[in-house]
């Protein structure tokens, strides 16, 4: 019987690990290696480096700029235990959400999302395209995640006295 029931454990695991779900979940508490790359906007121009402890905005018509940038230990916890809410670990590399509304819409230029997160050494990356403005729990839920990182990054001094961008997109 124990034979029967670690064999069925094993097939389990193998089918999804096949078909690509990702069944790791974060740890409750951050872990210490916990970083994270957000590259967003038009185009993803903008991006706040945990890694490397620097945020780049996007000029436009006048290229980027690049800064020092730290979040603070409370920040990242917020930041961190979002996206243990969220179960970002559940969505897949390249995140396409159907528009499951009644009416469809379609934003250009869209607003492009890249996120890369490193924690118990493990990796994770997600690349949106939001074109469609999907309502789907996910895509509001991903989409409040990169709000919360957003506002806390555009809240910082330091990035209120970067210059504004010149031109604009179409």
């Amino acid at each position: 019987m124990r034979k029967i029931y670690v064999m069925a454990v094993l097939a389990v695991m193998m089918i999804l690990s096949s078909s690509g779900c990702n069944t790791q979940q974060m740890p409750p508490e951050k872990p210490q290696d916990f970083a994270f790359i957000l590259k967003y906007g038009i185009g993803a121009h903008n991006e706040l480096n945990t890694i490397e402890g620097t945020f780049t905005k996007d000029l436009i018509l006048a290229g980027t700029t690049t800064i020092p940038l730290e979040l603070s230990n409370d920040e990242l916890n917020k930041i961190y235990n979002e996206m243990c809410k969220i179960n970002i670990t559940l969505y897949p590399e390249e995140y396409k959400p159907d528009n499951d509304s009644v009416v469809q819409r379609w934003v250009t230029p869209c607003e492009t999302y890249e996120l890369w997160i490193t924690y118990n050494g493990k990796q994770q990356q997600i690349v949106w395209i939001d074109s469609s403005l999907s309502e789907k729990t996910e895509a509001k839920n991903l989409r409040n995640l990169i709000n919360l990182i957003t506002s806390t990054i555009e809240s910082k001094e330091e990035v209120k006295k970067l210059p504004d961008p010149k031109g604009g997109y179409l």
